[in-house]
C-alpha cells in the first residue's frame, strides 16, 4: 500500500508485511483502522490489506 491510496491487493511474493490488515469487505479497513493503517504507512512500514 502507498501513502495515499486505499487498501490494495496483497502480492505474497517479495519481502514481508509489517502490518497486514484483513477486512470482510473492501472498505472495512479504511473505515476501521484507516489511522493505524495511516500511522504505519507513514512510519515507513509495508502494509498490505486482505478483504
Amino acid at each position: 500500500m502507498s501513502s495515499g491510496s486505499s487498501c490494495a491487493e496483497v502480492n505474497f511474493e517479495g519481502d514481508p508485511l509489517d502490518l497486514l490488515v484483513v477486512a470482510p469487505h473492501p472498505d472495512d479497513a479504511e473505515i476501521s483502522v484507516g489511522g493505524v493503517i495511516a500511522s504505519a504507512v507513514s512510519a515507513g512500514r509495508r502494509v498490505g490489506c486482505w478483504n
